[in-house]
This record gives C-alpha cells, sequence and structure tokens, in this order.
C-alpha cells in the first residue's frame, strides 16, 4: 500500500506541476514554484533510482540463494512431546557441519558447530506442568584433555579467568540446564555442577511441579567456562510448558510459529574452517558490532537469515519465542 501511494503522490504531484508550465503569464512567485518543482523533481529522480537499485540487489541476492538459507519460508524446529506425563528423549552432542548465509559475501559458509543431534536448531521439547522430564545426555565431541566420567567429580571451577567465561580445556565438556524452570538443582535434576566430558553420557530427570506455570523456556549446556561457546555454537533450544492460553480453542487451532533467535560469532581458524573456537575473536568487546559490519554476521531465526512469513488476510497465528545470546545487535 505504501509503493502504490508514493506512485499516486508522484502522478498528482507531476501532474499540478505540468499544469503550472502551461500558464503563459505566470504569476508573482512563479519562479519560486519552478525552483520547487525541480526539488520535488529531482526527489523523485533519486527516489526511482534508489528503487532500481534496491531492487537490483534484491534481485540478485535472491537468484544467488534459490536453495540457500537466506529469503526462505520460515520453517519450525523439529519438536519431541511428552506423552502420558513423561518426555523420555536423548540428546546427542557432536560436532556437525552447518550452512549458514554470509550477508556481506552474499554465499553460503560451512560452519563446524558444536550441536545437539546434528541440528542447527535443536528440538523443541514440550510437556505439561506434573510432567516427567527424563533427558539421556550423550557427548560424543572429541577430548581436550583428561577424561572422566564421574558426573560429580569435576572441579566447577577449573579456569584462571575470573568471571569463568572461557576455559578451552571444557569447551567440550557440557551438562543440561532449563533456562526459567522452577525445578530442582540438585543430583540428576537441573543440576549446573553435573559435568559430562567426552564420551561420557548422564540421565537427566527433570520434574516439573504440578503448579509450574505455562511458558515459553529453554534448554542449553551451562558448564561453566563453555557455556558462551556452546551456546552460540546453536546448544540452546525451546522448551514449552503447554496449558492455560494454549487450551483456549482459537488459539489452540492457530497455526504455531516456534521462533529460535541465534547469534552465531563465526571465525576462520587456522586450519581455514569457520567455527566458534576463538573466545575473544567471537565475544571479545565489540567483536558482535565488528563482526556485523566486517563478517556478515546476522541474527537467525531458526537457523535462517531472513525468513519469510506467510499469513492470509485476517489469518491468526501463534508464536512462542525463543532468544540465544542476546547480547548483539543487528
Amino acid at each position: 500500500m505504501k509503493k502504490n501511494h508514493i506512485i499516486l503522490t508522484s502522478v498528482l504531484l507531476i501532474g499540478t506541476l505540468a499544469s503550472c508550465d502551461k500558464d503563459e503569464k505566470p504569476k508573482d512567485g512563479s519562479a519560486l514554484l519552478k525552483a520547487e518543482k525541480e526539488n520535488i523533481l529531482s526527489f523523485l529522480r533519486k527516489s526511482a533510482g534508489q528503487k532500481t537499485a534496491f531492487e537490483k540487489n534484491k534481485r540478485s541476492t535472491q537468484l544467488a540463494s534459490t536453495t540457500k538459507p537466506v529469503y526462505q519460508d520460515l520453517q519450525n524446529p523439529q519438536v519431541r512431546t511428552a506423552t502420558n506425563g513423561i518426555l523420555d528423549t536423548e540428546l546427542r552432542v557432536a560436532y556437525s557441519d552447518q550452512e549458514i548465509w554470509n550477508v556481506k559475501d552474499h554465499q553460503t559458509l560451512t560452519v563446524r558447530l558444536r550441536n545437539y543431534e546434528g541440528l542447527l536448531v535443536p528440538p523443541t521439547l514440550k510437556v505439561k506442568p506434573g510432567d516427567l522430564l527424563r533427558v539421556k545426555m550423550k557427548n560424543d565431541l572429541p577430548p581436550l584433555g583428561h577424561v572422566s566420567c564421574d558426573p560429580y567429580g569435576g572441579m566447577h571451577h577449573t579456569s584462571d579467568d575470573p568471571c569463568e567465561q572461557k576455559n578451552p580445556q571444557s569447551f567440550n565438556t557440557t551438562n543440561l540446564h532449563t533456562h526459567g524452570l522452577h525445578v530442582s538443582p540438585k543430583d540428576s535434576s537441573d543440576n549446573v555442577l553435573v559435568h559430562i566430558m567426552p564420551s561420557c553420557e548422564f540421565q537427566n530427570h527433570i520434574q516439573v511441579p504440578e503448579n509450574h506455570p505455562q511458558g515459553t523456556f529453554w534448554y542449553h549446556g551451562h558448564v561453566h567456562g563453555s557455556t558462551a561457546v556452546q551456546v552460540s555454537s546453536g546448544m540452546g533450544g525451546a522448551l514449552i510448558v503447554e496449558g492455560g492460553m494454549d487450551t483456549i480453542p482459537e488459539i489452540k487451532a492457530a497455526d504455531e510459529k516456534i521462533f529460535v533467535f541465534q547469534q552465531i560469532p563465526y571465525t576462520r581458524g587456522s586450519n581455514g574452517q569457520f567455527g566458534v573456537e576463538d573466545f575473544d575473536a567471537s565475544f571479545g568487546p565489540g567483536m558482535w558490532d565488528k563482526g556485523v559490519d566486517s563478517y556478515g554476521w546476522r541474527t537467525m531465526i531458526n537457523g535462517q537469515t531472513y525468513p519469510i512469513i506467510r499469513m492470509k488476510s485476517g489469518e491468526v497465528q501463534r508464536s512462542e519465542t525463543d532468544t540465544r545470546r542476546g547480547s548483539g545487535k543487528d
């Protein structure tokens, strides 16, 4: 509508100004009117040029990305839902190669990342109040040092970094933390002190209380010293506690969109492979702004760059939103 409005306004202005040119005896102030006419025509010519350049760039981008992860219809993540009061599932952690669209260079990059289930966007877990969340974590990342499969034997503070943001020796050690759930932090529940080292596995039992509020939460690895590296590789997924408004027939019948926002600060390593391995290059002061401008980083939705959401006139859709590493700016 805005586009049509601009075109219509332009036609009316040009028509009015053209009629002024037909006056054989211009009234006082005609010079001012003529100058204003030139200003308006100059603005319209400039706008038309900008529009042509924009459309040309958009067309070239779309043509170059016919089968690329950019300008494609939004795809929901995989969903795993509890049945009979239990969500019994497994999450395997390993390296996988993912395709990410580089906005600056207009090309798809292959980025090697730590992921759940080999997916850039891990499965969405759906439970209800009172359900038991049973998740077996299997760590198939390569070892970076001595391995002990005692989940409670690892030292929680093992890094020289006083803020415990990075510890390269633990980059491949993980656990499972649910962000926002009102659940026990002990034993095999939501225990961030658990260490699941490479080649090890661990069975989580997270009991969701009967009176737990409904909403959209998320899960991720939370070993101190490796959290940023793992979450910003894509190891963070949506966790939805159903109920409440979900049961309203009109809302329940609406098409559901699950939005997982991710900021993956990939850099090129010494071996030429893109990944998230260099903490300072990915997370240092001002690096996200630099990455957006220089490296083509973007905030992705469900692993897609600039996805398209299609709706019919009058249609109602509902969304569940989950954000990863939201400290940067796009």
